[in-house]
């Protein structure tokens, strides 16, 4: 059966009814599925004087960050020392990024937000 479907794949893929999609299209699509790759790809355009240079901290955070946004997590402590990108990660990348097409936009107030309502609600 997956072989028969693979062929019906590749048969159109070389008819011409499908096309790959673009570098750009992929790294778009990356962006829209994971933090981490949102901020890579569009760190120059906020930062233009500045080179990224990224830390296994810098992963982490976005992981956590997409568990929030994902509703897997409700609380999130960051502790890592000042000059380590957690404020633009956290209130400028996840808000631009919870606001790309094809998310619900149910937390675009930005993540402070999200923790703040999490932890001080009674």
């Amino acid at each position: 059966m997956a072989d028969e479907v693979l062929n019906q794949y590749l048969a159109a893929l070389h008819a011409g009814k499908l096309r790959l999609p673009t570098q750009d299209e992929l790294d778009a699509e990356l962006s829209r599925r994971s933090l981490a790759a949102f901020v890579k790809r569009h760190w120059d355009t906020l930062e233009p004087t500045t080179v990224l240079e990224w830390a296994w901290y810098h992963d982490l955070l976005c992981r956590g960050a997409e568990k929030i946004a994902r509703r897997e997590l409700r609380g999130l402590v960051i502790n890592v020392p000042p000059g380590s990108l957690k404020s633009v990660i956290i209130s400028v990348c996840y808000s631009c990024w919870k606001w790309l097409p094809g998310d619900d936009g149910a937390d675009c107030g930005g993540i402070g937000f999200t923790l703040a309502k999490g932890v001080c609600d009674p």
